[in-house]
């Protein structure tokens, strides 16, 4: 097998392994993340999720729940960007593609 070869095997991620990678970022303990963060606005939205879920360790996606319920509309515009910059990007992945398989074709 050849380099390239070798690299272009090694780039190939599987579906079970994206859904994988997205359902553990989902499910982290939200109180990781805080620790990381360090910010008062942090420590306060684990507590109030703690508060809110009764659960000792909320996930990301209850912080996330939270958000929603508690502050209408501050998420969207978060989730449309994030929208547009992953079709960005799998426009540029495309592009580039179709560059690789022309200059393999040469």
């Amino acid at each position: 097998m050849s380099n390239k070869e070798q690299k272009k095997s090694e780039a190939v991620v599987t579906i079970e392994e994206v859904q994988n990678k997205v359902k553990e970022a989902y499910m982290a303990p939200f109180k990781g993340v805080a620790k990381e963060v360090d910010s008062k606005l942090a420590k306060y939205l684990l507590k109030q999720c703690k508060a809110d879920t009764g659960d000792k360790d909320p996930s990301v996606i209850d912080a996330i729940k939270f958000l929603d319920d508690n502050i209408p509309g501050f998420l969207l515009p978060i989730a449309e960007e994030n929208y547009l910059l992953g079709y960005t990007q799998g426009l540029n992945d495309a592009a580039q593609s179709v560059a690789n398989f022309a200059e393999q074709e040469k």
